[in-house]
């Protein structure tokens, strides 16, 4: 029963919705709304929780389907994006990735991101090291991840 106590646990916390864990850092939450036409950029939205004793450095993304991968962040009131080099995450604490704020973007996709298909995707983290996790691709006016049946 010990062993199955976390696992309980992170299923009352998070509900059934997929999350990835590594050293510390849980990832929940993902997911990436379908591009339409020839775009070349496309968001992806997910959770961090750090529960080491320890800040969480998030310093890279990548996937195969896209040539690059930025943070960005809303700078001002003009809408200007800001790149952001290193997303900190401090012990006990919860970063999410969202629409309207801070995101991760993929750049120079080779084709677009197509609804109820999966993007896999690896997160590289300063102490904890690379984490891959699948992101569902939901409809362009998705407004959030998506959510289980009980």
């Amino acid at each position: 029963m010990r062993r199955l106590a976390p696992l309980l646990i992170l299923a009352l916390t998070f509900g059934w919705a997929p999350a990835w864990a590594k050293g510390g850092v849980v990832i929940k939450g993902a997911w990436a709304r379908a591009s339409s036409g020839d775009h070349q950029r496309a968001p992806v939205y997910l959770s961090i929780v750090n529960r080491s004793r320890e800040t969480a450095r998030l310093t890279a993304a990548k996937t195969h389907r896209a040539s690059m991968a930025m943070f960005l962040r809303p700078e001002g009131k003009g809408g200007r994006l800001e790149q952001v080099r290193v997303v900190e995450i401090p012990p006990g604490e919860v970063v999410t990735l969202a629409p309207e704020g801070l995101h991760l973007v993929l750049m120079g996709l080779q084709r677009p991101l197509r609804a109820d298909h999966d993007l896999p995707l690896e997160l590289f983290f300063e102490h904890q090291g690379p984490i891959e996790i699948t992101v569902p691709i939901l409809m362009p006016d998705a407004s959030g991840p998506p959510r289980r049946r009980r």
